[in-house]
């Protein structure tokens, strides 16, 4: 008995060997022949989570099983076929695609399976299958002896690609959606009767694709013939869409589909017809053009859609473009009012005209300002003091910086008269614009500004008058050994030494 018991107790429970990932991805593919359907469920999801070609091969399975039933793919049961495509589209997202095409063919075939979910998923790997199926090929052929390397280029099978122009007319919107978005992956062609078909079709997601591929394709009588009739459509978003086409159609009927749509209730629509036509030649009343400028100040968007449309309006005559311009300078969207701008000053050499563009220097848009003075900056040896005048007594500080960066370039006469105003501006960098344009010009006093700066309360100014007191040696050197031996306890001297030491000037 007692033996019994020290025998029990010596005994120690054996772990189990824990199976290799090869012997998994084996025992997975043998289970999906099994007869129970939970089994062969269990075994499709989990050979997706195994990125091997071996799974890729159970997962495709063989229309014929050892048992003479069908597994894989072709599995009788729906929710195996299911888990079989979702486990595959893993891989095709994670980037591993098989080396035979006529795996990758198999699942491509599944666009005509009875399950709708297997198409919609089948569908939707489009650019994964597409990528593996026409990757890069090629055979070694032997020449006079000479092993030569011969690209082999591959098209779909004339079975297969049956079955992908059939899937743009399955019974389920979302396949049709989806081949519209990806068949060109595949290098098929998109019949333009299909096309046809498609843009009336009832669904509004297989709608829009098909106008999206409209473009993409050599214009057809038939497909123009359609978008005729979608010119009356109560969708705004296919009227929008349809406008957009024949703005960038050489067909014969695009001029007559945007004069249908010239009259749209939607503004938008409306003028993206008119701004079309003007663009194509065609005069357009000022009463049309009067609706262009009333949406257009209306709209709080700056889309591109929107933005393409303010470039748009140059298309009209000149009195009705500088209209429309002249209105949207005053537009609430900044950047509306900074394109307006340099298209108003565009027309009648309006650059040249400070009484133009002097307006503008008053807009509440930073960006807005510095896009007028980075224009006008090209004419400031025109600038009499009446301009400066205006720009010096601007309440923004970039208005009156640029003011001072002028003082270097207008009359010597204008750049006396507001010299002084613009070296003691309450703004720092305005006076250091201006103790610059001293520097570079040099009236008969720079001098005695560029000293007397050294003393300024502001190490931005001090600087600055450092920077070209050095650039002289004539007379900008000895002042600033002077003022380093009158003001030795000043900040600025020890940058001054330094400068002069290393130009081998030493104060003694």
């Amino acid at each position: 008995m007692s033996g019994n018991l020290l025998a029990q107790q010596q005994v120690e429970p054996v772990a189990p060997e824990r199976a290799s990932q090869t012997e998994t991805i084996e025992r997975a593919g043998r289970d999906l022949r099994d007869t129970k359907e939970e089994v062969r469920l269990g075994a499709a999801k989990l050979l997706g989570k195994y990125k091997t070609l071996r799974s890729m091969t159970l997962l495709a399975g063989s229309p014929t099983g050892a048992s003479g039933t069908a597994w894989g793919l072709n599995d009788p049961s729906v929710r195996v076929r299911r888990a079989v495509v979702v486990s595959f589209s893993e891989f095709l997202m994670s980037g591993i695609y098989a080396n035979n095409r006529s795996l990758l063919e198999r699942f491509l075939e599944k666009l005509a399976d009875p399950d709708i979910e297997v198409r919609r998923q089948v569908s939707e790997m489009l650019p994964g299958l597409g990528s593996g199926l026409f990757r890069s090929n090629y055979q070694v052929v032997e020449i006079n002896g000479q092993r030569v390397f011969r690209s082999t280029p591959y098209a779909l099978p004339p079975k297969l690609a049956t079955i992908v122009q059939r899937a743009f007319q399955d019974e389920d919107p979302i396949v049709r959606q989806t081949m519209l978005k990806y068949f060109y992956v595949l290098r098929i062609p998109l019949p333009p009767l299909t096309l046809e078909r498609l843009l009336g079709d009832e669904d509004r997601g297989v709608r829009m694709a098909a106008l999206d591929r409209v473009t993409m394709l050599p214009p057809h009588d038939a497909v123009f013939r359609k978008l005729r009739e979608m010119t009356k459509h109560e969708d705004v978003g296919v009227r929008q869409k349809v406008a957009s086409i024949a703005r960038s159609s050489s067909h014969r009927t695009s001029r007559d589909i945007l004069r249908s749509l010239r009259d749209d209730e939607d503004p938008y629509v409306m003028t993206l017809a008119v701004t079309s036509l003007a663009r194509l030649g065609e005069p357009q009343p000022d009463a049309m053009v009067e609706k262009v400028r009333e949406f257009l100040m209306g709209t709080s968007s700056t889309s591109n859609q929107v933005v393409s449309l303010v470039y748009a309006v140059s298309a009209f005559g000149s009195h009705q473009s500088q209209i429309i311009f002249r209105a949207l300078t005053e537009h609430d969207a900044p950047k509306i009012r900074r394109i307006a701008w340099q298209r108003f000053l565009g027309y009648d050499n309006g650059w040249s005209n400070p009484k133009l563009w002097l307006p503008a220097l008053q807009d509440r848009d930073r960006k807005t300002r510095e896009t007028i003075t980075s224009i006008v900056v090209s004419r400031a040896r025109t600038f009499d003091s009446k301009t400066m005048t205006a720009l010096v007594g601007n309440s923004y500080v970039d208005v009156r910086r640029f003011a001072a960066d002028c003082l270097a370039l207008v009359t010597p006469k204008v750049a006396d008269e507001f010299r002084f105003d613009l070296l003691i501006d309450e703004k720092t960098e305005v006076r250091a614009a201006a103790l610059r344009s001293v520097g570079i010009r040099r009236p008969s006093n720079w001098l005695l500004i560029l000293e007397r700066s050294l003393l300024d309360e502001e190490s931005m100014i001090q600087r600055v008058a450092l920077e070209y007191l050095l650039n002289d040696r004539a007379q900008g050197i000895p002042a600033l050994i002077k003022f380093s031996r009158k003001h030795p306890r000043n900040p600025i001297t020890a940058r001054i030494r330094v400068e002069l030491a290393s130009r081998n000037v030493l104060i003694p």
